[in-house]
């Protein structure tokens, strides 16, 4: 009889320490888990991001295009244009520069298809002033790239930025 009782006694203390085990065990696997999980989300939200600028890049290089091609057809006006251009013979045409002035900013952002971003565009002359803007808005958002190149616009050297943003 005393043996049956230590066996009942050892087994109830066995029991007792397996299930501690089990939950410490348990806890420890979901904070790993829950750890784990919350780095992917992390990286994915990086990529996510990495992703975002790679196509704003490309939107920002079609866009910067704009001053360097034709368009279409290639002496434009705002009754027939199919796609934005404002230089012809390698040269920025001044009188479709005052066209741009007078589109509408949304026939403009369709025609340039900045999709999920906007576009502006700033001329400098090579002392560094301020020739043109379109459109004039504030630029604001989260990010924020821009591209300078150079073309040639009545006669003289300009420094045309093309600002993409989100």
């Amino acid at each position: 009889m005393l043996l049956e009782i230590l066996v009942v006694a050892f087994m109830s203390i066995k029991m007792q320490t397996l299930v501690y085990d089990f939950f410490i065990a348990l806890s420890l696997f979901l904070l790993i888990m829950f750890l784990v999980i919350i780095l992917l989300l992390e990286k994915i939200e990086v990529y996510e991001e990495y992703w975002k600028i790679k196509n704003m890049e490309k939107i920002m290089i079609d866009a910067s295009e704009v001053w360097f091609s034709e368009g279409n057809p290639a002496y434009w006006s705002l009754d027939d244009i199919k796609q934005v251009g404002l230089a012809n013979e390698g040269v920025v045409n001044s009188t479709k520069v005052e066209l741009l002035c007078n589109l509408s900013y949304s026939k403009f952002y369709t025609l340039v298809k900045a999709f999920e971003s906007n576009v502006k565009y700033q001329v400098y002359s090579i002392d560094g002033s301020l020739i043109f803007e379109y459109p004039k808005v504030e630029v604001k958002g989260r990010n924020v790239i821009f591209l300078d190149r150079y073309a040639v616009w009545n006669k003289s050297i300009v420094r045309v930025r093309t600002i993409v943003w989100n």
